[in-house]
This record gives structure tokens, sequence and C-alpha cells, in this order.
């Protein structure tokens, strides 16, 4: 109706996802909306978290990966943790035909490469803004790229075309016989280990033993309140294998920490 009285729809408005190291305290966080408000203010703009441990580039990553999936189709994510502001590193924006995510190419978005083989990944050309710190390129070069972008403007624009996205060693487990070897690639605010063992990795086994550690556990179970014992393993929401202890932190319980070896042995069923 609106067409035929001459008038076009209005754009549907796109979501603008924040990631970052920067907490609340400081006026980081906060400088960036305020970019975006300016430069986009028909765009949805919300927070997935500014309490990525600080200059924690790999758990960025981790935390991106687990949750970009369940925001709606479009969304611009700006992931901002840069141990390497004001270097030669690049930024980068990458539509995957589905998501567009924009962050330094420091390894962060490595994991996109994996997900989707199709992806375009375009550096942004500093010449985007026109004045730039060389302490601050989240609010001086990433927000005015996602506000662009928010707008209708195409990534292509932003810059040349990258061949490749840098990424992080791969991490894959380690198989051998009836025995699987992970590691802790996390933290959550549970005191959880999140590890690299996937329920694929497990699911041919009708039964197996978790060793981490002193930590030694019969079995999987399939939520914190079956557990009847200290600590526990299970199949998280993300699909990972996880350690967990049900009325406490299994990180601060057991001492683990990043990039302990997990052990699993199965039997076939």
């Amino acid at each position: 109706m609106a067409e035929k009285n001459g008038m076009r729809p209005r754009p549907r408005a796109r979501t603008i996802a924040l990631l970052t190291d920067f907490g609340t305290r400081d006026p980081y966080a906060a400088s960036m909306k305020g970019v975006l408000r300016l430069r986009a203010p028909q765009a949805v703009i919300t927070d997935l978290s500014h309490e990525i441990t600080p200059l924690d580039v790999r758990g960025a990553g981790y935390f991106l990966e687990a949750c970009f999936k369940y925001y709606p189709q479009g969304t611009v994510f700006v992931a901002v943790v840069d141990p390497g502001v004001g270097t030669a590193r690049k930024i980068v924006a990458v539509d995957t035909g589905r998501y567009v995510f924009i962050a330094p190419d420091n390894g962060l978005l490595g994991f996109l490469a994996g997900l989707f083989p199709k992806l375009q990944a375009h550096t942004v050309s500093r010449a985007f803004a026109a004045k730039i710190s060389n302490t601050f390129h989240g609010r001086d070069i990433m927000a005015p790229a996602a506000a662009y972008l928010a707008s209708g403007g195409r990534v292509a624009s932003l810059g040349p075309r990258l061949k490749t996205l840098r990424r992080f060693p791969e991490e894959k487990p380690t198989r051998r016989g009836n025995k699987i070897r992970g590691k802790i690639v996390r933290w959550d605010s549970y005191g959880n280990a999140i590890t690299n063992l996937r329920e694929s990795d497990l699911k041919s086994w009708s039964g197996c033993v978790v060793r981490a550690g002193k930590i030694v556990l019969r079995g999987l179970v399939p939520s914190y309140g079956h557990s009847r014992s200290r600590f526990c393993a299970l199949i998280n929401s993300e699909g990972r294998l996880e350690i967990a202890s049900p009325m406490g932190s299994a990180q601060k319980i057991s001492g683990l920490k990043v990039g302990a070896v997990i052990e699993v042995t199965g039997h076939a069923g």
C-alpha cells in the first residue's frame, strides 16, 4: 500500500552488537555508542559484553563464536579486543552472507573461516574516519564503519579485499585408540571449565571416564542438578564438554588453568 501511494517502505533497522574488553567504568564503550547513535540513529545497538578479560583476543573469539548465531540475520558485530591498536595490524570487515563482523585482524575472527568458507573479508581503510586517535580505533574507525554498514553500506566499499584472515593455531583434540585429549579453553563466570572437546567427539561412546588433573569423573550427567558429586562432566549449551562444580566454582576448587589437559577414555556402545 505504501508503494502505491508513492512512499517507500521503511527499511528494517539493523542490529549493531558490541563486544569489547573495555568494562563499563571508563568512557570507552559509551563513546563508541555515541558515535553509533549519531551516525546510524535507526540502528538497534546491543551489548554482547564489555567484560572480556583485558587483551584476551582468543577468549573474545570463543565468546563470539558461541553466541553470534542467535542474532538476527544482517546483524553487524563489532569486536574490539585490540592489543595491537595503533600498529600496522589491519582492521577487517567480514561479510558471511548472513552477518557482518568488524574487528582487528588479530585472530579474533579466525573462527569464521571454518564456518563460512565463502566469506568475503575487506580491510577497513583509515581514510574512512576524519580524525583518528592512535589508541582508540574502536571509536574512530570501527564504529563509523559499523554505522555505515548498518545504514545500507557495502563491505566491499570499506577497503581492499583481504585474501585470508589471521587465525590462531588449530586446537584440535588428539585421539589415540579409545582415548581423546583436549584442553580447557576458557572459564565462564560460574567457574565452569569449557573445553575444546565437542559432543561429536564423544557420541560414538556409550560410556566414558573424564580426567582433568586430579579430577576423575565416570560418565557424563545430563545437567548440573543431576550430579551428586563435587564435580561433574556434561555437554553444555554450546555442545562442548564442560567440567563444573554444581554448588561452587570448579575453577577455584580444582586449581586448573586454561590450557590444562582433559583426557576422556571411552568404550564403544
